[in-house]
């Protein structure tokens, strides 16, 4: 899907923690990363099992490990509408997605 194409809408749900909600440049990531994540006073944490999740972020990973969230999902999503959603991140850039390894296993 061209972001040209795209309506505000969808540049949210896909780029909602981009600049501009524009795509990134895909070539400085070896892959996707799709983690449950849970806020608190101190900040966000990702890396949640499934029973502490309060949203998931779908993060790029570069050659380094480092990672650059790309998107968050609505609180309350469900582990099968984030993976959705990661999914449609890595047929826009041709990369891979990678489940958090705390919760392989949950999704059906």
């Amino acid at each position: 899907m061209a972001q040209a194409s795209m309506n505000y809408d969808e540049k949210l749900r896909l780029f909602g923690c981009c600049t501009d909600l524009a795509p990134p440049d895909w070539s400085d990531f070896t892959h996707l990363f799709l983690s449950a994540v849970c806020e608190t006073d101190e900040g966000c944490t990702s890396g949640q099992t499934l029973a502490n999740a309060q949203f998931f972020s779908v993060y790029g990973v570069n050659l380094y490990g480092e990672v650059e969230v790309i998107t968050d999902t609505p609180d309350g999503a469900t582990l099968t509408e984030a993976w959705d959603l990661a999914n449609d991140l890595g047929s826009i850039s041709g990369l891979r997605v990678d489940l958090c390894s705390v919760l392989q296993g949950a999704l059906a």
